[in-house]
């Protein structure tokens, strides 16, 4: 502890006083730190325990509807056929473009083509029993998750669903395999390990929680409003790591698509909400995405540098670049893929960062094929 207090001295005592600082070297300072904090971050998710909830096999009779705003009907009809049998889902409601009518468990909705949270909207006064869940028509759910998640919903008002690569599509090209280890890491570790982890578009609710809260088409992640007007009402959200579905990976011209649509609904989000930091499950949520903005504050603080000795200013920038390999290698499981994510970390950033600001005025769905 002495050693650490005159090494603190000693650095102390070289820095000039007040007067001759450069007010530019100081702000560098100052940002540097700031993303050091923001890497400490990162390691906690990193290394701590994800939160477990018991469960002891039994089943539960509980129904539920399930609703999918779907572009691709097809595909949201193959990957809900396994859940006919089902004994907890009741309907199975598909918001489409093409098709309207019932057959079987199916309840097909034509929609306006007026985005995701309108197609959700049209389905909701549908609804006939007490639980329901959302979900694309790319995923792919177990009867094993939703038995699961009808018993964590006495509990909870809305549980998320954790999304996971399907294991017999598992990504083939560089591209698309750095950005599962991304993917992963968010829904593994920052979301279930999250003090108010947000609903992330995909997920279980019951079913007066939906109907009171609803979707505002008015916003390009729609599921990041409500789960903040959720929260200021006194609902509660769950991540369960155990509760999953799979998820496919958007190609770059898809991801591209998809990650402006994401940033510049967060900036709609942080816009409209910024009045209600005062709630403290507000701050949790918007804090969250000033991760976009990390690599803005390393800029200026390579730009002007700092007042940190050489030798720790650089063991700091190896700090803060550690966790992004670790991520890599603990999802990657390859060094080559690890490389390729940090890379795409900082890409990914600066993309969002930008694009935060570039408005879109409808909602465009992700392409996930090519």
């Amino acid at each position: 502890m002495w050693q650490l207090i005159s090494f603190i001295v000693e650095i102390s005592q070289n820095i000039p006083s007040l007067p001759n600082v450069d007010i530019l070297k100081v702000f560098g300072t100052i940002i540097f730190l700031i993303v050091c904090f923001f890497a400490t971050q990162m390691y906690l998710k990193i290394f701590s325990q994800s939160p477990k909830t018991f469960f002891d096999g039994r089943k539960t009779k509980k129904k539920l509807d399930i609703i999918i705003p779907a572009v691709d009907l097809q595909l949201a009809i193959k990957n809900t056929k396994h859940l006919l049998k089902c004994e907890n889902v009741k309907r199975i409601i598909i918001v489409n473009p093409e098709k309207e009518g019932a057959s079987g468990k199916y309840l097909f909705v034509k929609d306006g083509k007026n985005g995701r949270a309108e197609a959700i909207n049209m389905a909701i006064d549908r609804i006939e029993s007490k639980h329901v869940l959302i979900i694309d028509e790319d995923h792919y759910v177990t009867e094993d998750s939703i038995n699961k998640a009808l018993r964590i919903l006495d509990k909870y008002d809305i549980v998320k669903l954790t999304l996971l690569p399907n294991p017999d599509k598992m990504p083939k090209d560089l591209f698309r395999k750095t950005v599962m280890v991304e993917r992963l890491f968010i829904e593994k570790d920052v979301i279930p390990k999250a003090v108010y982890p947000h609903y992330g578009g995909t997920g279980f609710f019951k079913t007066e929680v939906l109907k009171d809260l609803k979707f505002d088409n008015s916003f390009l992640t729609e599921d990041i409003d409500l789960t903040v007007r959720a929260y200021k009402k006194g609902y509660t959200i769950v991540s369960v790591p155990d509760v999953f579905a799979y998820e496919e990976y958007p190609s770059f011209k898809g991801w591209l698509v998809q990650r402006r649509r994401w940033a510049y609904g967060w900036f709609q989000v942080f816009r409209k909400h910024i009045k209600d930091l005062k709630h403290r499950k507000v701050r949790g949520i918007l804090y969250s995405q000033l991760f976009t903005f990390i690599p803005l504050l390393i800029v200026p603080s390579l730009s002007f540098g700092n007042l940190l000795p050489p030798l720790v200013s650089a063991i700091l920038s190896l700090y803060c670049i550690f966790p992004i390999l670790l991520v890599g290698l603990k999802y990657g499981k390859h060094p080559i893929i690890a490389l390729s994510f940090l890379v795409y970390y900082f890409v990914l950033m600066f993309y969002s960062s930008i694009t935060s600001f570039v408005p879109l005025k409808k909602y465009v769905i992700t392409p996930k094929g090519g």
